[in-house]
């Protein structure tokens, strides 16, 4: 506002400028340019100006004269980036010298100004338009939009105004006050906020010395300083604040560079908890302080890393212990969580190649174990040739092991043991087989030959007892004629329904060939049917 009345006066007394011209002719040419604009001859002025330019074409003031009186005439029309419209700031008093066919002219330039926020001029050049061109709506309602935002701006700025005065920031509702009162220059309520404000100050300001004398002299420099530094924001131009918040925060500097090189020296001696502890409480009286809030973050890196260093250490003796003792599934769990803490590669991977030589070993047991019960089983079942290979391989995996050795002994024994069985069990199948050939039937009949379980001496007792059964019944193709008629009329009766007459017959087919497979799965099917139904 002041630059503006300052250029008012200049402009109005036409004085010289810098800039202005020295040379007598070109003065003489501005001298009578500003008569005629004076009697509003602008066509004149402007072939004066023009020669006035032409001895000093770089003249900025010549250039506004020439702008002036083109838009005098309605010949010039205000560019968009127009940015101060120098000829209204200049000779906003003379509006009613501006001819209609101007006016177009004079809005845009209004428009302008609104924008660059000179409100006070474009809310002028507004209603001289509105006044004079009241069929023109689009300026009356360039100024009635205008008028309503400059009230919407005085009254945030009280509103804001208002709220830093409830809260005590007297310094900010001043500010916002008068610039609400930049808008209102005579409202008698912005006036009496201003004086409230003000008087609020003084009172505030004596208050801050009150409490500022009474924490010093307690001693208590932390709250002094804090109190210190709220009065000089509120009154930086009091030096009485300015001294003492000088005098308090050489202090707090000495003080907090004292902090800090003990901090320093608890960290160098590794007393990172201590030191982080020391720089919390720092930060307290400190808030925000750079140096705190980075040797405190130095200090919480340090204490972070000196614990994972201590958690490797302890993991790394857990995963030795765990691998002697052969806890596999432990120790591989403990690895990962040392691998985690980011621990030295070296030490990893001698933990690594332990706990692959603890699976290895643990695998040839496993497979050990496995082994030996795979030769228990064949064991149990008779074969003793398998079960003897089992245990050869066992004794290959761990050649030391008892168990195996005994095992191993306890095969051969059974295997002589069986030879002996059957030599003895072949001696009766001959026996027998010598009865049969001799047709002493029941002399073969009373030779001892059960099963051994071992394969082949089986299968030669089944023959024999096949050949006595054969000589027994003396098979005849009469008798096997008419077993395979009585083994047709079973089935027939086991279609019927008949179970009990069908098993009956099936019996006589076996008293007549005691080999009819087909009779004996029937029989065996037929007593399971009967033994449910009952």
């Amino acid at each position: 506002m002041m630059r503006i009345l300052v250029i008012l006066l200049f402009a109005f007394a036409w004085g010289p400028v810098v800039g202005a011209p020295v040379n007598s002719e070109q003065a003489k040419y501005i001298q009578s340019a500003q008569d005629y604009m004076q009697r509003s001859q602008y066509q004149k002025a402007l072939v004066q100006l023009s020669k006035a330019r032409a001895l000093s074409p770089t003249e900025v003031s010549i250039d506004e004269k020439m702008r002036e009186c083109h838009v005098r005439l309605g010949n010039w029309v205000s560019p968009e980036d127009a940015a101060t419209s120098s000829w209204i700031e200049v000779d906003k008093l003379r509006l009613a010298d501006v001819q209609p066919r101007a006016f177009d002219s004079l809005f845009q330039v209004a428009k302008t100004l609104e924008n660059r926020e000179n409100y006070e001029i474009a809310e002028r050049i507004f209603s001289h338009l509105a006044n004079k061109a009241p069929t023109k709506k689009e300026y009356g309602k360039a100024y009635q939009d205008l008028r309503l935002k400059v009230e919407l701006m005085s009254q945030n700025h009280i509103e804001v105004g208002e709220v830093f005065l409830k809260q005590g920031r007297f310094a900010k509702a001043l500010e916002e006050f008068k610039a609400a009162l930049f808008f209102k220059p005579d409202d008698p309520y912005l006036q009496s906020r201003i004086k409230l404000v003000e008087s609020r100050q003084l009172e505030l300001r004596e208050t801050y010395k009150g409490r500022l004398a009474k924490v010093l002299a307690e001693g208590d420099r932390d709250q002094a300083a804090v109190i210190a530094e709220r009065a000089f924001r509120e009154f930086p131009s009091e030096k009485f604040f300015r001294r003492t918040l000088d005098s308090l925060t050489t202090l707090r500097l000495e003080m907090l560079a004292k902090t800090l090189e003990e901090c320093r020296a608890l960290m160098d001696s590794s007393q990172f908890a201590s030191a982080e502890s020391r720089l919390r409480e720092a930060l307290l009286s400190y808030p925000g302080e750079p140096q705190v809030v980075d040797l405190l973050q130095q200090s919480r890196a340090k204490l972070e890393s000196s614990k994972k260093v201590a958690l490797a250490d302890s993991l790394s003796k857990e995963l030795t212990q765990a691998i002697e003792t052969g806890n596999t599934s432990l120790a591989t769990s403990l690895l990962q969580n040392l691998k985690a803490t980011g621990a030295a590669g070296d030490d990893i991977a001698q933990k690594e190649k332990g706990l692959d030589s603890l699976k290895s070993r643990l695998q040839v047991q496993r497979d050990f174990e496995n082994t030996l019960e795979k030769a228990r089983r064949l064991m149990k079942d008779g074969q003793l040739a398998e079960a003897q290979a089992a245990l050869e391989a066992a004794m290959g995996m761990n050649p030391k092991s008892p168990v195996a050795k005994q095992m191993l002994e306890d095969v051969k024994r059974e295997e002589a043991k069986q030879v002996e069985t059957e030599d003895a069990k072949r001696k009766e199948i001959q026996k027998a087989d010598a009865f049969v050939k001799a047709g002493q039937i029941q002399s073969a009949k009373k030779v001892d030959l059960s099963l051994t379980g071992a394969q082949q001496v089986d299968q030669e007792v089944k023959q024999v007892q096949r050949a006595i059964r054969e000589a027994e019944y003396a098979r005849t193709p009469e008798n096997d004629k008419k077993a395979q008629d009585l083994f047709f009329e079973g089935i027939g009766s086991y279609r019927l329904g008949d179970y009990q007459e069908a098993l009956e017959k099936w019996n006589k087919v076996l008293k007549l060939n005691p080999d009819h497979e087909q009779a004996q799965k029937y029989v065996a099917n037929v007593k399971q049917k009967l033994a449910r139904m009952q």
